[in-house]
């Protein structure tokens, strides 16, 4: 098979990134080419990822189009390329031409395509509202008072345990050791009306995480969606 040695490429770079309100959320991430090059039958893309962060899965697709644009089916890649890739630095994509059947190039661009999926940073949110109501709600966006889930939450349960431990000693040393009924009855009341609005702080406290839990597991499956729809679609139809 003859092959054209000189490839005249021209570089297209694409970038999807998600745009969460958290700084933690999103990484606005840039790429750039350093060098494309035809050496023996391969085309060999050297680029650099800017602006991410060493834990960040970057996903990367490249597609090659002809000089008429249309699609060339580049499958034979190896190298940083149709996988995650983590973090800043170079990277190397070469593509096997003539392991896919490709006949002679007189020109061709190609379209770098990079997106950030850190699956993590939508799992983490749920472990922070587990130790505190809200906080996960406030790294996916800062601007509301989240907080606010976490301090009635715990005011719950800090309530909760004082009024339990109030009727337990209103009934060990109040009605116990009273003799007449009036008394009996009164602190009998006492200590069991303070321990039912105990069960039903530590019940309102507990509902506050599932609420919470609520509102993480809609807001990450619209994440997830949006993030579905920004992928592009990898192979196109000859």
């Amino acid at each position: 098979m003859k092959m054209i040695k000189h490839i005249s490429v021209f570089v297209v770079i694409q970038m999807f990134f998600f745009l969460q309100a958290n700084s933690q959320f999103k990484s606005r991430i840039s790429l750039e080419i350093i060098d494309i090059n035809y050496n023996k039958g391969n085309v060999v893309v050297r680029y650099n990822i800017n602006n991410s962060r060493q834990k960040d899965n970057i996903r990367v697709w490249i597609n090659v189009f002809s000089s008429e644009n249309d699609t060339i089916r580049a499958k034979s890649w190896r190298g940083d390329v149709n996988k995650f890739v983590n973090g800043e630095g170079e990277k190397t994509a070469i593509w096997d031409v003539g392991a896919d059947g490709i006949g002679i190039l007189d020109s061709i661009y190609v379209k770098v395509s990079a997106s950030v999926q850190n699956g993590f940073y939508l799992d983490s949110p749920f472990i922070l509202s587990t130790v505190f109501p809200g906080l996960g709600d406030y790294k996916i966006n800062p601007k509301k008072p989240y907080w606010i889930y976490g301090a009635l939450a715990y005011s719950f349960i800090g309530s909760s345990i004082y009024l339990n431990n109030y009727s337990y000693n209103t009934f060990i040393n109040k009605y116990k050791p009273t003799e007449t009924v009036q008394d009996k009855d009164t602190y009998f009341d006492l200590s069991k009306k303070t321990k039912t609005i105990s069960y039903a702080l530590i019940g309102a406290a507990g509902a506050i995480w599932a609420i919470d839990y609520y509102r993480l597991l809609k807001r990450t499956k619209q994440i997830k969606k949006a993030w579905e729809k920004s992928y592009p679609v990898r192979e196109t139809p000859t």
